[in-house]
């Protein structure tokens, strides 16, 4: 037995003393063909019923025959009652709900429906094996979903007066009928996914139609299609998904909602004369989409209008045009694109991703630009901006991989992060005399050679400048200016860089794994050493400023320096300051030692190098931590003779402590033999 049934059984067994009342009363009447109906009964008082419907508030759906197949009539009435309404799933051959699935058994084809009938509910036939449906005139209210899912239906007569068609009313129905359905000429509304998903081929939208509700045609088989000037609004999604390879749009005054040609096969469209926006998303992925012609009266781009349209390379952006949206022209394949004289604002993502584009000029007009607007476009060469902008958007140009020459708008005072990073082609980028930040990671991965950062500049944020891969020289101008973690850290080829006087803070990392830096001057002025400043950079002597209070942490972590000489200014180290540094010798001129972390110098420093302190001084370093880890202490360089930046050209022969020869360039401390047989110990910082 149908699991239908058992349930229909299980509920009426457990409920044996339930009294219904005559409202509501389920019985059973013949049809012409002998079945067993099930009814209904709606109102007593005025004698009438129902094909099939809901059992109380149980919500027991009923069938309106149980294990049938074929054609059927419906009476006009049935035990005294008069029939005036079909309910929702009567002749569905199958229920869903809750993720649940339950054959009904009943496989009825068609039904000839009486003239008593009046109102049709949602889903009546929906998930049907249903071919034929006739209604009588009478039938003026139609509910939702009426045929879903009916995969054979053949043949459908709706009464002359309708003028809605309802919410999903032919959805997936897959059968050939649909490949050229016609529309009663009286509609007026087509409703949300009237047709979607179904066999539709080729439709005429009736002249009396206004409205073309969301997902009305999605994804069915039309190939083409007209709007007619009568039809007021189109709603989402309209005719997205199809084969279109033709459209028309025949009024000027049809509003359009978002997506209604998205992903379909149109290689051309023509607005009509008279339009002012385009519409959002309206030929998103449109892939085969070549040419678009907008009248002169438009004055606005949508949102994603032409996203994605990867086959686009021909479209007239109209004098009079005020406006490009997110993503709207994104994903194209123009290789030359005119903006108008009249743009004001272009939002973010508008351009991104044009990958044939070589060159754009932004008109003076423009005094809005968004984020991500050229982005990714790979094959842009050249940018040039006529008039006034105060910042340069978020990644505007991230990823231009053969960028190489940009004419900056004027009144700059701000380039936001990510402005060029990726630019791998832009090499020379003067920074205007105005700019007062830049931001985070603005310049990461250019192709930057040299930077001159001006007297105006304000703020340089983290990374700003970081793995400029050819970038060999920096001069900062403006000695107040403020800079972030790592503005220039990991450029292998930096080799000029420069403090300004005046300046007291290095900033962390600045130039952190810069091996190319092998020599630094630090200004007068300066107070602090930030955090892995000169971390992992290539410097072998370095002159600490008597100005100068902290040292970062891990501030010179492996770098060569032999020698280092701390003034008496100083007022703390940080941990790991000199970590991995093979330091010989250290002067402290710092009288009253402050405690030390144990790992600011490396372990073999504590034991091999000579720290030299001020007279008077040794045994508060003897007691004070972690200087008190050094072996050697004492207030002259114990036994150096001389302490030099350049070794003296008499000597014949100069060796290490452990008596291995070393040539003159050599730094460190070692034993020197002169001509007339003088030998002494030398330090060569």
């Amino acid at each position: 037995m149908k699991v239908k049934l058992l349930l229909m059984l299980l509920v009426t067994a457990m409920l044996p003393t339930v009294a219904w009342s005559a409202d509501g009363d389920v019985f059973k009447a013949q049809t012409a063909e002998g079945a067993e109906m099930s009814f209904i009964v709606i109102s007593e008082e005025q004698k009438t019923c129902q094909v099939g419907g809901v059992y109380s508030s149980w919500y027991i759906s009923l069938n309106s025959i149980e294990d049938y197949e074929g054609p059927v009539t419906i009476p006009a009435e049935a035990n005294g009652y008069k029939v005036v309404k079909i309910s929702r799933n009567a002749f569905a051959s199958k229920l869903m709900g809750g993720g649940i699935i339950i054959e009904t058994g009943l496989h009825v084809t068609a039904v000839n429906i009486p003239s008593t009938v009046t109102t049709i509910e949602g889903g009546a036939f929906n998930y049907s094996e249903m071919e034929e449906v006739v209604f009588p005139e009478s039938v003026t209210n139609f509910g939702e979903q009426l045929f879903m899912e009916c995969p054979n239906l053949a043949k459908v007569k709706l009464p002359q007066g309708i003028t809605y068609l309802p919410r999903k009313m032919f959805s997936n129905c897959t059968s050939p009928v649909m490949d050229n359905y016609q529309i009663p000429e009286t509609i007026e509304v087509i409703g949300e996914g009237a047709f979607s998903q179904s066999a539709l081929s080729n439709i005429v939208i009736p002249a009396k139609v206004t409205t073309i509700e969301g997902d009305a045609f999605w994804d069915t088989k039309l190939t083409s299609i007209v709007i007619p000037a009568t039809v007021k609004y189109v709603g989402y999604s309209a005719f997205s998904g199809c084969p279109l390879t033709q459209a028309e749009l025949l009024s000027s005054e049809t509003v359009l909602g978002n997506s209604v040609f998205k992903d379909t096969k149109l290689t051309t469209f023509k607005y009509p004369n008279g339009t002012i926006e385009t519409g959002d998303f309206t030929f998103r992925d449109c892939k085969d989409l070549e040419s678009v012609e907008l009248p002169m009266t438009v004055k606005a781009i949508g949102r994603e209008c032409f996203c994605g349209c990867s086959s686009l390379t021909n479209i007239n952006l109209p004098e009079g045009l005020t406006y490009i949206g997110q993503y709207g022209l994104s994903y194209t394949s123009f290789s030359q694109i005119i903006l108008p004289s009249t743009l004001e604002t272009i939002e973010s993502f508008a351009l991104t991703g044009c990958k044939q584009l070589t060159s754009i000029t932004i008109p003076a007009s423009v005094s809005s630009i968004g984020q991500y607007t050229f982005a990714e476009c790979e094959g842009l060469e050249s940018v040039d901006f006529k008039g006034y902008l105060n910042s340069l958007p978020r990644s505007i140009f991230k990823g231009c991989k053969i960028l190489s020459n940009i004419t900056l708008p004027k009144n700059l005072t701000r380039i936001e992060r990510w402005a060029f990073e990726y630019c791998d082609s832009l090499k020379e980028f003067v920074i205007p005399d105005g700019l007062s930040v830049i931001e985070e990671a603005a310049f990461r991965y250019s192709g930057l050679t040299s930077v001159i950062l001006p007297n105006t500049l304000n703020a340089v944020e983290g990374a700003a400048f970081c793995s400029c891969q050819n970038l060999e020289s920096v001069e900062l101008q403006n000695p107040f200016v403020w800079l972030g973690d790592g503005v220039f850290s990991f450029n292998h080829k930096l080799t000029s860089f420069t403090f300004p006087e005046g300046m007291e803070h290095t900033g962390n990392s600045t130039l952190f794994d810069c091996p190319a830096i092998t020599q630094i001057n630090l200004p007068s002025t300066l107070k602090t050493i930030g955090n892995a400043a000169f971390d992992k950079t290539g410097i072998t002597s370095i002159t600490l400023p008597e100005s100068l209070i902290n040292i970062g942490n891990d501030a010179f972590v492996e770098t060569p320096l032999i020698s280092i000489t701390l003034p008496s200014s100083l007022q703390s180290i940080g941990y790991a300051a000199f970590y991995g540094c093979n330091l010989e010798y250290i002067e402290s001129k710092i009288e009253i030692p402050f405690g030390i972390p144990d790992n600011v110098f490396g372990q073999s420093v504590y034991e091999n190098a000579y720290l030299c302190v001020p007279e008077g001084s040794i045994d508060m370093y003897r007691n004070t931590p972690a200087w008190n880890k050094f072996l050697s202490i004492s207030s002259n360089p114990t036994g150096i003779h001389a302490v030099q930046s350049n070794t003296t050209q008499a000597a014949v022969v100069r060796h290490t402590l452990g008596g291995q020869v070393v040539p003159p360039t050599y730094r460190g401390i070692f034993i020197e033999k002169t001509k007339d047989g003088t030998t002494r110990k030398i330090l060569t910082k």
